[in-house]
């Protein structure tokens, strides 16, 4: 089962990001449209380092954290304000948290953004499912890595299902 050209980097679960799709404000997270404006490299759970596009910066001196909630933290470490550092790649302090919305949006007590980010993961694994089911139609057998693939893909299934109906 090949990958369907996907551009991106592959984090530390192996998932493929596709920061370009990101770009788009009502689909992304507030990490996610930082992220998709800077070269970062992962530095843990929701915590990234990259070089600070507020001033002229050699060694990685900016640190990025999303909080539980969505909201995410910058800090130069040399000093830039964070209203500095995200007004460099053309966002503003607002961009840092997720979108308001009323109370009827919410889902379960689950944050709109992040019922997306989990309506975006089910997306992603269906595709995956439907990419080996047509495959297995074509008469191309599955690998053992596409078969594992392919168990993950519907574990996910159950486990976005899970939280999006149980919160």
């Amino acid at each position: 089962m090949k990958n369907p050209g996907t551009v991106g980097a592959v984090s530390g679960a192996g998932m493929v990001h596709d920061w370009t799709h990101f770009n788009h404000p009502q689909h992304a997270t507030p990490a996610e449209r930082l992220l998709s404006r800077i070269d970062a490299r992962h530095a843990g759970k929701g915590r990234w380092m990259a070089c600070c596009p507020a001033h002229d910066d050699r060694s990685p001196s900016l640190s990025i954290h999303e909080c539980e909630d969505g909201r995410v933290l910058v800090h130069c470490f040399s000093g830039c304000p964070a209203d500095d550092v995200v007004a460099a790649v053309g966002l503003s302090l607002a961009d840092l948290f997720p979108r308001r919305l009323d109370s009827s949006s919410r889902r379960h007590g689950l944050p709109e953004w992040k019922r997306r980010q989990l309506l975006d993961v089910a997306s992603f694994e269906r595709l995956v499912l439907a990419v080996a089911d047509a495959d297995r139609r074509a008469g191309f057998p599955l690998s053992g890595d596409d078969a594992a693939r392919v168990a993950l893909a519907q574990e996910r299934l159950r486990k976005v299902e899970g939280v999006l109906l149980h919160g």
